[in-house]
């Protein structure tokens, strides 16, 4: 008996330049790269892509290719770079790192900015501390020479005489 022998038919493969594979790393990656860089895991960018919260485009090779504008308007800028993750052991934890420094600095300059207004405020309060004093001390003055009580007479008898 022969033995038959099965045919297996292959589709060619095409091959992309790797000028446009650099130019399309700038400003489109797949989804996996984009959850190495930090924006979500892979499961939450692919809920997010049929969802419709995420849009995607789909090249002939299968690739889905997230452009990176797209995941900083829904999840913000990550700041990791191609270089920085290859840095960093784990790239999950330094943006956490980086999320936390940067709540840090913002609440540090809200310290500063309250110090500088509890300043602001404490000046003002002893300038209308003094303000009152004199005005008071003016109003005793002023008392003092409408009754003039150093001679015992009233208003009417210095006026008229007496």
């Amino acid at each position: 008996m022969a033995k038959r022998v099965k045919t297996v038919k292959l589709r060619p493969v095409k091959w992309e330049k790797p000028e446009a594979v650099e130019a399309r790393s700038k400003s489109e990656i797949t989804i996996s790269e984009a959850s190495k860089r930090g924006y979500a895991s892979r499961a939450t960018l692919q809920r997010a892509v049929k969802n419709g919260k995420l849009s995607i485009s789909k090249e002939e090779n299968g690739y889905k290719y997230i452009q990176i504008a797209e995941l900083e308007r829904v999840y913000g800028a990550t700041g990791d770079t191609p270089a920085s993750i290859q840095a960093n052991a784990t790239p999950q934890s330094g943006n956490k790192n980086s999320s936390l420094s940067s709540q840090l600095a913002v609440a540090q300059k809200e310290i500063e900015l309250l110090r500088e207004q509890a300043n602001k405020h404490e000046a003002e309060k002893e300038k209308y501390e003094e303000r009152e004093k004199r005005l008071l001390d003016q109003v005793e003055a002023t008392q003092r020479m409408l009754t003039d009580q150093s001679e015992g007479r009233g208003f009417f008898k210095k006026l008229f005489g007496g």
